[in-house]
């Protein structure tokens, strides 16, 4: 229910097929697929290559510095799209030159808005999800088969018979995955004004006359479309890529010279990736543009950020803890569920994916409105009793105060597909005979959950935590529509500020923002590799 119910009674109160028709058949609708279509092919042909390369990179072991960009991968997953955009802003606005042809004529800067320097940052923003989702990949090979084809046929042979047919499965998913994130995000869009499916639903509920409804509209049929391409490829990964639990390890080698040619192959990209954004936003922290960058100006900018924004963002951190509890446990207990009834597994799986395509607007538009649904349900309980509280429970606890109830609602709503996954990955791990054993030698039915389940993914359930915390610190797309007014967000405040452009305080305010959230993932890196069998 508090997973569905969003979703349902978006569709049910506003979406008809009037409505329908008159916005399918609109002529730019056309033209809005297309331009969608070409923003999700330019990031895919820059970020699923490089990150594919980098992923390579970090199984080789004659890369040097491999340990450091395995840690500066896996954190980079978690920067937020609008500490993309300000940095890159910085970098196209300030660090290139303009191309102004004549003395006095305005200096015309084609990479600073427009299709294509969007697509830039969502590429470079993607490259450490596609090169984790390639390193993840070839951390699944067979041992056994890795060693065979590395005694037969060498290292040319390992590459080609056993990790290229990984790398291409990780390609067709890293695709997937980037497609989801230019569909479904508007950090960059809006920033840069171009029209995605995302970005259409301000569209319609700010210039057409077809409001909220026209909004669901324009995004049905891109949202089915999305959830059956994945429900196809999960299939497909289900009944060709099911690895056992035994075989999840990688095949230890004898130590390689470093080579300097493949490291600088494969660190440039990352350090392309990386390394300028960050040097952009403590160059502008600094004062760089309008003045030489002083360490003093970078200190005085980010302690005034700290002292005038500590309480929102100590409310955003706690906010995001509740909602990374939250989710992990539902995670938990849906994947725990689906190890009994296939026909509940199924469901799980079909919600995760609609939701998984569902575009952040939208997403917070349903919990918006089923907020509303439920305050005014209150409301007529309350008068039929003939009862009027100082405050009503629901309001209470919804809307007034103002509530962080909605911001964690919808968060949960947007990445529990993503939890529900690296749970269902550790509980494929759990060995069905001490599952079978605890069921007939337990007292209770609860019995194989509490000596089984529990203590093996008591450590991924950690996991997913802190994972699902430091996604939802810095969540804009659907969390901007659901909050209630007047509450401050840490991160909306960053995306507010950053239309104003890429000003000192604004990249003062990312550099807090990445160090709280690499605070959060130190936590999550201090765990150890679990050792369960």
């Amino acid at each position: 229910m508090v997973l569905a119910l969003p979703v349902a009674l978006l569709f049910w109160q506003n979406l008809s097929w009037q409505t329908a028709q008159l916005v399918w058949f609109e002529s730019d609708f056309t033209a809005l697929l297309l331009n969608s279509a070409t923003m999700i092919f330019a990031v895919a042909i820059v970020a699923v290559p490089l990150g594919t390369a980098v992923g390579y990179g970090m199984q080789l072991p004659n890369v040097g510095g491999r340990r450091t960009l395995i840690i500066g991968v896996l954190t980079c997953l978690f920067v937020p799209l609008p500490v993309w955009a300000v940095s890159w802003q910085i970098i196209f606005g300030e660090w290139l030159p303009p191309l102004a042809l004549d003395p006095g004529n305005v200096a015309w800067r084609p990479w600073k808005l427009g299709l294509l320097p969007a697509a830039w940052i969502h590429a470079m923003a993607s490259l450490p999800w596609v090169a984790g989702i390639a390193w993840l990949s070839l951390q699944t090979t067979n041992p056994a088969l890795e060693e065979e084809a590395l005694q037969t046929a060498g290292p040319r042979g390992l590459f080609r018979w056993v990790m290229l047919p990984r790398l291409a499965w990780a390609m067709i998913v890293s695709t997937v995955v980037v497609g989801l994130q230019v569909a479904t995000e508007i950090a960059v869009t809006d920033a840069m004004m171009v029209r995605t499916f995302a970005e259409e639903v301000y569209t319609q509920m700010v210039v057409r006359n077809s409001g909220l409804g026209g909004a669901i509209a324009a995004t049905v049929p891109v949202w089915f479309a999305t959830a059956l391409i994945l429900a196809i490829i999960a299939r497909w990964g289900l009944r060709h890529v099911q690895i056992p639990a035994d075989s999840i390890r990688v095949v230890p080698r004898a130590t390689q010279v470093r080579s300097f040619r493949a490291t600088l192959l494969i660190w440039v990209p990352f350090v392309i990736c990386v390394g300028l954004p960050l040097g952009a936003l403590v160059w502008k922290a600094a004062g760089g543009g309008v003045q030489q960058p002083s360490f003093s100006e970078f200190g005085q900018r980010v302690e005034k950020v700290v002292r005038t924004e500590w309480a929102t963002l100590l409310d955003s951190l706690a906010s995001a803890a509740i909602t990374g509890v939250v989710t992990a446990s539902l995670a938990w207990i849906a994947c725990a569920l689906g190890f009994g009834s296939a026909r509940y597994r199924a469901v799980i799986i079909g919600l995760g994916l609609l939701l998984l395509a569902l575009p952040g607007p939208l997403l917070g538009f349903a919990v918006k409105q089923a907020t509303v649904e439920l305050v005014l349900a209150e409301r007529s309980l309350l008068r039929t009793f003939d009862l009027a509280p100082e405050f009503p429970p629901l309001r209470s606890l919804l809307y007034d105060q103002p509530s962080p109830i909605p911001g964690i609602w919808v968060c949960v709503l947007r990445f529990f597909p993503l939890a529900c996954g690296i749970m269902a990955v550790v509980m494929q791990r759990v060995p069905k005979s001490l599952l079978e054993t605890a069921s007939v030698e337990g007292r209770s039915a609860f019995s194989p959950w509490r000596w089984v389940i529990a203590p093996l993914t008591a450590r991924a359930f950690l996991f997913v935590i802190l994972a699902t915390a430091a996604l939802a610190f810095g969540e804009v797309s659907a969390s901007k529509l659901a909050q209630p007014p007047a509450r401050g967000v840490f991160i909306l405040r960053l995306f507010d500020q950053m239309h104003y452009g890429a000003e000192s305080t604004v990249a003062a305010f990312c550099l807090l923002q990445l160090v709280t959230t690499w605070g959060i993932l130190c936590l999550l890196i201090g765990l150890k590799p679990d050792r369960t069998p």
